[in-house]
């Protein structure tokens, strides 16, 4: 009689753990100590008692599994890219140790999205339902458009691609268009800089240089770079220019060693470009 007064206050003293957090194997637990409780009281318990017990228990287990999340969390690591398709249709690209949470009500009553990290845009255009990417005090509105946002350390850079943007900082708003590069400083001011196609590279498997001098290809290889690169004194004034499809960024390596007649070579910690004078 103690054993069943014992298991009766276990039953109504059970904690629920907090919705959608309840793993499989704890379930599957409390539903053994269930059973063995049974087998051990079958001659002192109705069947009917333990099926109400165990109707109970199945109700509150279903519980766990059916409440939805309420926010849908995208996140990818280093050296990682995910694609992501929304339900109004527009699709994101995120790029490597990038983060994008979607609330489970997204293209309802409205499109919003968080950010951190760096993601390539394709906005479906809908009037009635502006798209909004927050990234802390900061926000970007579209209608219809294809854009690139990166977010380092406290400062917000924006590409437009295609179509209009506006952003919003703590401090002012501007209109971006087509071709077009802007800034949102620390401080919160908005600036312009050169748009620079190779921007896009990660997402689109294209780079193109103009005329750059060895100095600036590095730094734009080494954002795609899983290690930093970086070329020698001899060969940092070389000119290049030079368009490129690729896949992989060594493949980038190899044609540019080629064309200007330099090597290139891995190391533990950087990528390293050397030759002779150019």
């Amino acid at each position: 009689m103690m054993k069943d007064q014992e298991f009766d206050k276990k039953i109504l003293n059970m904690e629920l753990k907090h919705p959608g957090l309840v793993s499989k194997e704890d379930e599957e637990t409390a539903w053994k100590e269930i059973v063995l409780e049974i087998e051990t009281n079958k001659k002192s318990r109705s069947s009917k008692w333990w099926l109400a017990v165990a109707a109970i228990v199945l109700t509150f287990s279903i519980g766990w599994w059916i409440i939805p999340q309420s926010k849908h969390i995208h996140k990818t690591g280093q050296s990682e890219q995910l694609d992501i398709l929304l339900t109004d249709r527009s699709t994101v690209n995120l790029n490597h140790n990038s983060t994008l949470t979607v609330s489970k009500d997204f293209n309802q009553l409205e499109r919003k999205v968080h950010l951190e990290g760096e993601a390539f845009f394709n906005v479906r255009k809908d009037l009635g339902k502006p798209f909004k990417i927050k990234i802390n005090d900061r926000e970007i509105q579209v209608l219809g458009t294809s854009f690139l946002v990166k977010h380092e350390g406290n400062i917000t850079t924006v590409s437009v691609n295609t179509g209009k943007v506006q952003l919003r900082s703590e401090q002012e708003i501007r209109i971006l268009e087509a071709k077009q590069q802007w800034k949102i400083r620390a401080d919160g001011k908005i600036v312009q800089e050169t748009w620079d196609a190779n921007e896009f590279a990660w997402y689109s498997g294209a780079l193109e240089f103009e005329n750059r001098s060895m100095t600036e290809v590095a730094k734009t290889l080494s954002k795609l770079s899983k290690k930093p690169v970086e070329v020698s004194q001899n060969i940092a004034s070389c000119k290049l220019s030079l368009r490129v499809d690729y896949e992989r960024i060594e493949e980038v390596f190899d044609i540019i060693a080629e064309t200007l007649a330099i090597n290139w070579s891995e190391e533990p910690k950087r990528i390293y470009f050397d030759g002779k004078d150019c």
